[in-house]
């Protein structure tokens, strides 16, 4: 070795070693403490006792010794009428604070959520129970909560309503985003069970509430499910008493509140609802009532569980952060991970001190919260795979009245629902294969020989909120491309202002994938802006060529014709961006009145839309089949969320049929099983196959030349 180097690398080592030691003394990074911050409303009408709770654990956390003889400090930031966004950065630019509970809404997390992942900092909500948070965020590590989605109440209460054999309801929701769970979710699980959901009505400030419990009781539901807030549950009760129509109110947890009894009186008595609730075998709510003298809120036991999560990620980072892992630092995330991986000795939420202990000696023990047993969605993370509830009903006791428990139960008795295994979130339910329905073909459809392949391709939406609907149908049309099908041979609709707008920050990019390619470049649009109407549409279709519609559809009676459309569906009923409505029935017109031209061999529709099955319930013509992500009552989801412009760039039926799409030789049947087991949260239905002809196609006679 050169002298030099004799000299100069005992001085590196020595650096690298103050530097490594000067890294372990600024743990925690204040060097007093370790902060955790606090996130939710602390004032307010949204108020809960949430500082109660957590200044409770942490009192107890801190008497027996803290994180190895180190206090936790809790610091809140009350959220009741902030910029969420502003307050979270004050956390997320805060280098003395890694773990952040909350926020107690749905939509702050999603505006917040991106923050924390940029930042590399864990936020653990209690209360934030939308579905489709896992869907956003599953997988990128620093996104948690303590509660089951509402995706799990949904199945909860629709399972204890088929236990009673009901066998008719209707849904009233809030249309905003705590209802819109139980309006995407309702119809998914109806299905699984047997139920047949007669309507779904949206409730918002603007809403004539006779008008909507006259819906809701059209077809005489036996009970109203009412996923509304307690002021509109008082609002109905009255009106549904008034009909004295038997019909019965089941509400949801946003209802449990003292406002309802006090408000309504007598007419109160006998009025059920569904509330999470913390683990009976915890003791969590006896010990709670031991310390105030009154039982804690739904919502407490949760977030209870959060800052224990909290406390043993930051313990574990303290156990890898000492002089023998100097050189294997422990990421934050994979610290989180492990601890709730854990599968040791098993502890309670009130051993936290022994919890901790053990984690600070390196072992990872098996954590049970107040909650129910801290266990998390194997694949995506987010969500944990059990809960509990309580089925409580309106009753008078001594004189008084009150929430009275009638049961509590865990969400792990409505599992058979639906595919789902123990290591997986509610969340990523898919389909029964019980509810697929092959008959064989009724009509003898014995086409002619194929000359050629001709599509149609349609987004009818506009505006930031659809980007998917308008990535969707290039990312069909991309893939026809990369089939070898020719642009002429492709009509392809729409409205194209995604790659323009300002919210954008691509200008002129449309992705189907997070990082994926640009599939706006090199697309021939053909009909865009004002011209995505349903008269272009028809007249495409029917071959109408005019100075409005100089492409059209250019087929005979040896073309197969492929027709995928993507957009906002409704029952009976598919919505364009100016108000246009393509009906059943007039989408079953146009496809008599193509197949009296003689305009087509066979067709494949293929629509991507809310209630998708609806749109086709009046076709029945000779070798038409028809395929979509949803049945009748069901919504169809986003996936491929991208946090950079906080969008979903896709629709998750539309990705998976074109991955199914792209495997050899798979024929029509096999590509509908295919697609029915892959899409998560609905039901996939193939329409009109009976009078199609051989389902054993290949795929290919329609996505190839």
């Amino acid at each position: 070795m050169p002298r030099a180097w004799k000299i100069l690398l005992p001085l590196l080592l020595l650096a690298f070693v103050a530097g490594a030691l000067a890294g372990i003394s600024a743990w925690p990074p204040n060097g007093t403490t370790h902060r955790i911050g606090v996130l939710l409303p602390l004032s307010g009408p949204d108020s809960l006792e949430s500082q109660e709770v957590l200044d409770w654990m942490l009192s107890g956390l801190n008497s027996s010794g803290g994180i190895g003889g180190t206090p936790v400090e809790l610091v809140y930031k009350d959220t009741y009428g902030q910029d969420i966004i502003a307050v979270a950065r004050e956390f997320t630019s805060d280098p003395t604070i890694r773990v952040v509970i909350g926020p107690q809404k749905s939509s702050e997390m999603h505006m917040v959520a991106p923050l924390f992942i940029e930042s590399k900092k864990l936020l653990i909500s209690p209360m934030a129970t939308a579905g489709d948070i896992m869907r956003a965020y599953g997988k990128r590590d620093f996104i948690w909560r303590t509660c089951q989605s509402d995706i799990a109440q949904v199945r909860s209460i629709l399972f204890e309503l088929a236990t009673r054999d009901v066998s008719r309801i209707s849904l009233v929701y809030s249309d905003y985003s705590y209802g819109r769970t139980f309006l995407e979710w309702t119809g998914f699980f109806c299905t699984e069970l047997g139920i047949d959901l007669l309507d779904a009505i949206g409730l918002d400030g603007s809403s004539d509430l006779e008008d909507v419990l006259e819906g809701a009781l059209d077809g005489a539901p036996e009970y109203v499910l009412a996923a509304v807030y307690s002021v509109e549950a008082v609002a109905l009760k009255g009106l549904l008493d008034e009909r004295d129509t038997g019909t019965r109110l089941f509400l949801t947890d946003a209802a449990a509140t003292p406002y309802l009894i006090e408000t309504l009186g007598p007419a109160a008595e006998g009025i059920e609802l569904i509330s999470p609730a913390a683990d009976p075998g915890s003791d969590f709510e006896e010990a709670y009532y031991s310390e105030y003298g009154y039982y804690p809120w739904d919502y407490a036991a949760a977030t209870g569980d959060a800052f224990l999560l909290a406390v043993y990620a930051l313990a574990r980072q303290e156990s890898r952060n000492g002089i023998r892992f100097v050189c294997q630092r422990e990421p934050l995330e994979e610290s989180f991970k492990r601890v709730i991986s854990g599968t040791g000795v098993t502890l309670g939420w009130d051993e936290y001190a022994e919890a901790v202990d053990l984690i600070l000696k390196g072992d990872l023990p098996d954590i049970e919260g107040a909650s129910g047993p801290l266990r998390f969605d194997r694949e995506f993370g987010v969500d944990p795979t059990v809960s509990f509830y309580s089925l409580n009903r309106v009753e008078t006791i001594d004189g008084m009245m009150d929430f009275v428990t009638v049961r509590r139960f865990s969400s792990i008795e409505s599992q058979g629902v639906g595919l789902l295994d123990d290591d997986m979130s509610v969340a990523s339910t898919r389909a029964s294969l019980a509810h697929v329905d092959l008959r064989k073909t009724l009509v003898d459809f014995q086409p002619g020989e194929r000359d050629n392949l001709k599509a149609v391709i349609m987004s009818t939406s506009a505006g930031w909120d659809d980007y998917r609907h308008q990535a969707d149908a290039l990312a069909v049309y991309g893939m026809l491309r990369a089939n070898g099908v020719a642009d002429e041979d492709i009509i392809l609709f729409s409205v194209d202002d995604v790659p323009w707008l300002a919210d954008n920050l691509r200008e002129g990019d449309v992705r189907h994938e997070v990082e994926g390619a640009n599939l706006r470049e090199g697309a021939t649009i053909d009909y865009s802006g004002d011209a995505v109407t349903l008269d272009t549409f028809r007249n495409v279709l029917l071959g109408h060529r005019s100075p409005a519609t100089p492409v059209v559809l250019d087929s005979n009676e040896r073309t197969n014709v492929l027709v995928y459309i993507a957009g906002h569906g409704m029952p009976r009923a598919l919505n364009f961006h100016n108000r246009d409505q393509l009906a059943a029935g007039s989408l079953a017109e146009i496809i008599d009145e193509m197949s009296s031209a003689d305009r087509f061999r066979q067709m494949l529709v293929i629509v991507e839309a809310c209630y998708g099955e609806s749109l086709a319930m009046d076709i029945d013509t000779p070798g038409v089949l028809y395929l979509t992500g949803a049945s009748r009552m069901e919504s169809s989801f986003g996936t491929n969320y991208d946090i950079g412009i906080r969008q979903w760039l896709a629709d998750e039926f539309t990705v998976q049929l074109i991955g199914a799409m792209k495997e050899p030789h798979i024929t029509l049947e096999d590509l509908y099983l295919t697609v029915y087991r892959r899409v998560a949260g609905s039901h996939v239905r193939l329409v009109n196959h009976a009078d199609f002809g051989d389902l054993r196609t290949p795929v290919s006679e329609f996505v190839n030349p």
